[in-house]
């Protein structure tokens, strides 16, 4: 520093590189959204307007509180920008969604397709709402029995963005509800995404009773009114409920709110797609556990062979927390020894607490039609590596790979591998000289669609004539488009196996829409669950963005041809048009990639 000195021209404070940060950023008045927060690359987007984002669940269990910009995201509207003033309870907080998306094997549920991440946990600081209301009322030492005695049964929150829910009074004002109006978030001011500058935080119930952005408290005979109190959103409804039509006439208001959540056990690691290696006698299995209602989880067992022998897992941090009051999770791990065979594993992972709350075995045993309070015995499917003498073989030819891959991804996840596979494609498999005539591949369907939350990046290095390969990044603020396929699933498993899943790419499930007449995402058509490829994790991912090299022009030749054989929409051919190119690698399409396509026009 001190050779750089004579070159110094002033000193910036980090107050006016804040102020001048902010300063910088254009907000469009006219876009509700667009003036929403920076969030974490790594979150799991399903959806960027609002944003409903998972914290991913290999992060999950790095550190017991779950860091701030890691927190899952459930925004119903835009963020508000509040002003206040910066002005203590440990608690994992939870959406009731929380695993919905592993429901849908048993039937359409209705709601985000969460995996297991939308549950984080913090230490929160604030004034005890108890006490809050007991001055402000003045209703003395004892609040509940006094509010109790003026015929007032619940606590309703509101906040800045006209979101309304709530508690009942018992919880609100009880000595052991430790409910907190917070303005304090792991040390830190709450941010705007987690409610800031103040929310309510209910330990022990569902997400969308910790309301965010809380401007008004109200104490009450009846419920709060709206769509996330009265109607079907956060309602406990029967299993024989399986369509719309069972719910016309329903009094959804009549129906019990879901309020506490049940004991829940989750793995952070390893994860779905994972393998392990063939000569190691035991791998470590690492997660979270919570129990319901403030009760401790005493047990947590683990299964590497779909069940048929546990390993009882170590508690680890979290085990220290009140009685009765153990609002937070429990963090678990355990050494399973590797089962003897070729298949993939079949692991299991399931919680018990004090209370006796235990965990159903499938979520079939849970189902609901809105998805809510999954809480069965979560499974993860590993793949083996393969043995060296196989990894010498084509991975075009290899179709014992590609069926034990099949297998591996129905048990990962049947909603998405079932009759027929949905697969996002972005890159050259949108070119059908690639897809059909080189990976041998013939769609069912095929239409335009984009992934909103998602960005098209290059960030799997490749070698010799291609320098680096197309990667689906997650990105809050972007909007994939690409080809919707619906593919036989023995063929899905040939673009797995061709593609290097799990080692060159992860298979990711994303949520796509259809395009409107001007190309961009129809809002007025359902949302499609769809696989589509992100580069995995390792020396051959580009991290940053920035230092993505670039591809070759042979290689975008593929998605720009393919983007117009496709039907692509003419705003992201334009972009595809506009990307640069690696001027030492090869330029043109394959003449006899050309010519298939040219005859195959001519006979469809």
């Amino acid at each position: 520093m001190d050779l750089l000195a004579p070159m110094r021209v002033g000193t910036l404070s980090a107050e006016d590189y804040a102020s001048e940060t902010c300063a910088a950023k254009t907000v469009d008045a006219d876009d509700p959204y667009g003036d929403e927060p920076e969030r974490h690359p790594a979150l799991i987007v399903h959806g960027a307007t609002p944003m409903n984002a998972e914290s991913p669940p290999a992060l999950l269990g790095d550190t017991y509180l779950t860091p701030n910009d890691l927190w899952y995201v459930r925004n119903h509207h835009p963020v508000p920008r509040l002003k206040g003033d910066a002005h203590e309870v440990t608690a994992t907080m939870q959406c009731s969604g929380n695993r919905r998306g592993h429901m849908n094997q048993y039937g359409t549920t209705s709601g985000t397709a969460w995996g297991c991440g939308a549950a984080s946990t913090a230490t929160w600081a604030g004034v005890p709402l108890r006490d809050l209301v007991g001055e402000t009322l003045n209703l003395g030492a004892a609040p509940l029995a006094a509010a109790k005695k003026l015929g007032l049964r619940h606590a309703i929150f509101e906040a800045a963005d006209d979101m309304q829910a709530s508690i009942p009074l018992e919880k609100a004002l009880g000595e052991l509800g430790d409910v907190l109006v917070a303005y304090e978030m792991n040390g830190a001011p709450i941010p705007r995404d987690h409610g800031g500058p103040l929310r309510v935080v209910v330990p022990g119930y569902a997400g969308v009773r910790n309301v965010k952005w809380v401007k008004r408290i109200v104490l009450s005979a009846d419920t709060a009114v709206g769509a996330w109190e009265r109607g079907m959103n956060y309602k406990a409804m029967p299993s024989h409920w399986r369509s719309k039509a069972d719910l016309k006439g329903v009094d959804f208001a009549a129906l019990p709110s879901i309020h506490e959540l049940p004991t829940q056990c989750a793995f952070s690691a390893p994860a779905a797609g994972d393998a392990v290696d063939s000569d190691d006698e035991s791998f470590e299995a690492r997660g979270w556990a919570l129990g319901s209602a403030g009760r401790a989880v005493h047990r947590v067992e683990v299964s590497a062979d779909g069940g048929a022998t546990w390993t009882e897992a170590s508690l680890d941090a979290g085990t220290d927390q009140p009685y009765g009051r153990a609002w937070a999770w429990t963090t678990w791990s355990c050494d399973l020894p590797i089962p003897a065979g070729p298949e993939p594993l079949t692991l299991l992972a399931r919680a018990a607490d004090l209370g006796g709350g235990a965990m159903p075995r499938t979520p079939e045993d849970v189902w609901n039609i809105r998805g809510l309070n999954n809480n069965s015995w979560h499974t993860v499917t590993l793949g083996r590596t393969v043995a060296a003498e196989e990894e010498d073989l084509p991975k075009h030819n290899s179709m014992r790979r590609a069926l034990a891959l099949l297998a591996l991804l129905r048990a990962a996840n049947a909603v998405l591998v079932g009759d027929r596979v949905s697969y996002l494609a972005f890159g050259s498999n949108m070119h059908p000289a690639v897809l059909t005539r080189k990976r041998g591949v013939e769609p069912l369907r095929s239409m335009p669609a984009a992934a909103e939350g998602w960005r098209l990046g290059f960030s799997l290095r490749g070698g010799g004539r291609e320098p680096s390969f197309a990667s689906a990044e997650p990105d809050g603020r972007r909007t994939l488009y690409g080809v919707l396929f619906d593919l036989e699933p023995l063929d899905w498993a040939r673009v797995c196996a061709t593609e290097g899943v799990p080692f060159g790419y992860l298979a990711v499930p994303v949520r796509c829409r259809p395009l409107d007449a001007d190309g961009r995402p129809d809002r007025r058509e359902p949302v499609e669950m769809a696989w589509t490829l992100v580069a995995s994790p390792g020396p051959a991912r580009v991290a940053d963005e920035a230092d993505e090299p670039k591809p070759s022009e042979r290689y975008l030749s593929y998605l720009r041809e393919g983007a117009r054989l496709s039907g692509l929409p003419a705003h992201w051919r334009d972009y595809l048009d506009g990307l640069s190119r690696d001027a030492a690698a090869p330029l043109a399409v394959d003449p006899v990639d050309a010519a298939w396509v040219a005859d195959r026009l001519k006979t469809t």
